[in-house]
């Protein structure tokens, strides 16, 4: 029974086999239709897949940033960073203008010493930010909250550290060159040299023979600032001392004079021989000079100010012009007969006044002016001692010349 099963099994698959069939043309454009749909299937799934992938991951980054968001807001800082107008009672001086962006902390503000800066740039409500600064860069992982000042200053910032801006400093020494112009009165103050050779009757006719003269003191000067208020001043002045001389009286003695032991007494003259000396004019004195002063300048304003100043001056001789009364005859005689004029003096000056600062580095200053010999004008050993000085008025012009810059 098996066997005949096998054998017609056999027989149906040759017959299968050798079995063909003519297949129209409409029945292979069906089938060939159905497998380019299910191709184009295929192909739409991969172009939809970068996609869903692309979708998947934007939906888990917005999922992801609004957790951070929440967490954020729960976590306030611990300390203040602001300033506001009252350091002592932050809380009294928020305004409606001066509300707080973000949520603030119910915390007690502390409030920590270091160098203020002022905001230039606002943050965003609740977002960390990076701020820029005058002059400082600051970094911060924490939000920061502050009020809507336009400028609110800021103390010091919990983990921020600051990068301050390199800035070059001023020296604190600075020039100045100048003109002085200083027009004057000159007197002279005459006394004993304590010598033989004086004219008993000089000190009371010739000594009050004075009278003001006009003198001046002018030249060009340089200057060094330590500072903004004290200075140190020298420079080359002309400066001249003169006195006006008017001698009125009559010689009615004569005296005796001997070698070495100067006047011994003195010998009444004939009324016909009487010598009436009378004679106006002025007699002057001019040096060069060399002063060293020291001055302070204090400003009331940004413009003016008050300048004084005291200094010595190293004087020579130039020239000399006019008569004067021989202490020992009572004579007209030249002011420096016989070189009794020294070559070289010191002097002193005092002065006081106001200066104005202009906008270009013009300095003006207008000072009264006291100034003198220290010692006599005359030689050592002539027979009285004649110490000349003047009241002016001091007239500066000085141009800043500034400093290096550190």
């Amino acid at each position: 029974m098996n066997s005949e099963n096998q054998n017609m099994d056999d027989l149906l698959k040759d017959k299968f086999l050798s079995f063909e069939v003519d297949i129209p043309m409409t029945d292979w454009f069906a089938i060939e239709e159905k497998l380019d749909r299910k191709r184009r299937y295929i192909w739409m799934w991969w172009a939809a897949l970068p996609l869903l992938i692309v979708s998947g991951l934007s939906l888990y980054s917005l999922l992801n940033t609004s957790n951070n968001k929440d967490l954020t807001q729960k976590s306030a800082p611990a300390k203040s960073i602001i300033k506001t107008e009252n350091p002592a009672d932050p809380e009294a001086n928020t305004s409606k203008h001066q509300q707080p962006i973000g949520k603030r902390n119910t915390s007690k503000y502390t409030y920590l010493a270091g160098k203020e800066y002022t905001i230039s740039a606002k943050t965003e409500e609740n977002s960390t930010s990076q701020l820029a600064f005058d002059n400082i860069l600051l970094q911060s992982k924490q939000i920061l909250y502050f009020w809507e000042n336009p400028t609110p200053i800021v103390e010091r910032i919990e983990g921020v550290i600051p990068i301050p801006k390199k800035h070059s400093k001023k020296s604190k020494l600075s020039f100045e060159l100048g003109l002085n112009f200083a027009p004057s009165l000159g007197l002279d103050a005459i006394s004993n040299n304590k010598s033989a050779f004086l004219n008993r009757s000089y000190l009371q006719n010739i000594a009050k023979s004075s009278s003001l003269g006009s003198g001046f003191n002018n030249g060009i000067h340089a200057q060094l600032n330590i500072g903004k208020k004290w200075f140190i001043r020298s420079g080359i002045y002309s400066s001249t001392y003169s006195v006006y001389h008017n001698y009125d009286f009559i010689i009615t003695e004569a005296p005796n004079v001997t070698i070495g032991q100067g006047i011994t007494y003195y010998i009444p003259l004939n009324p016909v021989d009487y010598r009436h000396i009378k004679q106006n004019g002025g007699t002057s004195l001019t040096y060069i000079s060399i002063p060293l002063s020291i001055g302070n300048r204090i400003g009331f304003t940004k413009h003016w100010g008050l300048e004084s100043k005291i200094g010595l001056s190293l004087s020579n001789l130039q020239k000399s012009g006019g008569q004067i009364i021989n202490p020992t005859y009572l004579n007209l005689e030249d002011i420096n007969s016989n070189n009794s004029i020294k070559k070289w003096n010191k002097g002193l000056a005092i002065s006081s006044g106001v200066y104005y600062k202009t906008n270009n580095n013009l300095i003006f200053t207008v000072e009264p002016n006291y100034s003198t010999q220290l010692g006599s004008a005359q030689v050592k050993d002539y027979p009285v001692k004649t110490r000349f000085y003047n009241y002016g008025v001091n007239i500066n012009i000085n141009y800043i010349l500034g400093g290096k810059q550190k």
